[in-house]
C-alpha cells in the first residue's frame, strides 16, 4: 500500500489532500484455481482456470 498526504491550506489550515493505492499481485504471478474433482469427467485432475491476474485500487480523500 502506497499513501501520500499533502496539506491544502486553500480550504482552511487543517484540511488535508490524501490519495491511497493498494496493488493486489503486483508482480502478476499466476493463481491457480482448484483441479477437477469429480471422476466421470475426461479432465479429471486438470487444472483448467487461474483466478484474476492482477488488481490495483485507488482512493482519495479530502479531510477538512
Amino acid at each position: 500500500m502506497l499513501t501520500k498526504s499533502v496539506k491544502v491550506r486553500v480550504i482552511n489550515e487543517g484540511a488535508r489532500l490524501t490519495f491511497r493505492s493498494e496493488f493486489y499481485n503486483l508482480l502478476n504471478h499466476k493463481n491457480f484455481a482448484a483441479p477437477d474433482v469429480n471422476i466421470a469427467n475426461a479432465t479429471f485432475g486438470r487444472v483448467s482456470s487461474t483466478f484474476d491476474p492482477r488488481f490495483v485500487q485507488m482512493a482519495l480523500k479530502l479531510s477538512f
